[in-house]
């Protein structure tokens, strides 16, 4: 009898989950996890005999299940109270913090530092700055599971700084951070800094460029969101956890800025307020990811700086329209022009690259500055 019943309530949940399957229209794009979902695969005899067919039609399954997030939540917090550390490579931290490990790539990294050194030699009359930044991780070492493995990434902006030409100022802002970790210096859902992280980065870059850094009192500090949710809680799943808010650093003082996307939309406005209704809230900082920004501000200054960058620049370029009449901003996983040419082109006197330490370490794109 008891069997029955199992096998019963087994076979009504299969139906029961069929039907919920047939009956909810199929999704053409997750915004959960940012990607596009699996449509019904086309069936023909060929597909089905070369198993082309089933294999699209597990992948169509898959992406399609019915509520499937609420699904992969459960599983995440089945595992979590058995003791499980983390889910799809996030750990579930202290503070509700999910925090990604650091793998240290050092021939990749050498590599990057190289390619640096070298196009930092053909510059003349440009001054050339790079800035590592520590993610939560390394900041957070007491928020991380006991014996949850990370490398160090301390370690790696020593080596950084010391495989650096002479040339090159690097601004190394891990102890301002880690100064400021009691406040929201990181997304505990996300592997961003907050706008506010960005400032103490801001603070300490602009003194090593001889700039005069704007104080907290020249801002207007606004929460836009509340219920932001980030790139690791995408992964982890985790769907007990808090969202994080987004902080706004909206300068007092008015900043007239004329910003130029891919050599073509223009704006007068270095945040995006629609990103706020979309799951990829932090676009919200200077749209995103684009192959060239170009942001012309009316700052009293005659110098003009190309940032290439990661998407750690996004919170924090804003800060330096203050202190440049032109900025420039380079991603080298779109642009794979010369960056030389264009320093030259447009007269640029200064050079800033901005990463995030594991970016940094494993980005194969700065090849690009061969060119």
């Amino acid at each position: 009898m008891r069997n029955k019943i199992i096998t019963t309530f087994f076979l009504s949940f299969i139906l029961c989950m069929g039907i919920l399957h047939i009956s909810t229209p199929d999704q053409s794009f997750s915004e959960h996890e940012n990607r596009v979902l699996a449509s019904f695969p086309t069936f023909n005899s060929q597909q089905l005999f070369s198993g082309t067919f089933t294999d699209k039609f597990e992948t169509y399954v898959t992406d399609q299940f019915f509520a499937k997030n609420m699904w992969l939540g459960m599983k995440a917090k089945a595992e979590q109270a058995w003791g499980k550390q983390g889910n799809n490579g996030i750990y579930f931290g202290d503070h509700d913090f999910l925090l990604e490990p650091f793998t240290r790539t050092d021939e990749q990294m050498t590599k990057n530092i190289d390619y640096i050194n070298d196009f930092a030699e053909q510059l003349t009359d440009t001054n050339t700055f790079m800035m590592l930044v520590p993610t939560a991780i390394a900041i957070y070492p007491k928020y991380t599971p006991a014996y949850a493995p990370t490398d160090s990434q301390k370690d790696v902006l020593g080596l950084a700084e010391q495989s650096l030409n002479h040339s090159i100022s690097f601004i190394n802002i891990y102890d301002e951070l880690a100064m400021h970790k009691h406040e929201p210096i990181y997304f505990r859902t996300d592997h961003h800094w907050t706008m506010r992280g960005a400032y103490y980065g801001y603070v300490e870059t602009a003194k090593q460029m001889g700039l005069d850094p704007l104080s907290k009192d020249a801002f207007d500090k606004q929460t836009v969101s509340d219920d932001f949710y980030g790139t690791h809680h995408s992964k982890a799943n985790d769907f007990m956890v808090k969202s994080d808010n987004i902080e706004y650093y909206k300068p007092i003082t008015d900043r007239r800025v004329e910003i130029t996307y891919d050599q073509g939309d223009i704006t007068h406005s270095l945040v995006t307020w629609d990103a706020l209704k979309t799951k990829d809230q932090y676009r919200f900082f200077l749209d995103g990811n684009h192959r060239v920004v170009t942001i012309e501000t009316n700052a009293k200054s005659d110098q003009k700086l190309v940032v290439i960058k990661d998407s750690y620049a996004h919170a924090f370029i804003p800060f330096l329209v203050a202190h440049f009449s032109e900025i420039h901003v380079l991603d080298l996983r779109y642009f794979h022009e010369s960056v030389t040419d264009y320093i030259d082109l447009h007269s640029i006197t200064d050079v800033l690259f901005l990463y995030n330490i594991p970016t940094f370490s494993s980005d194969k794109n700065l090849m690009w500055l061969k060119r």
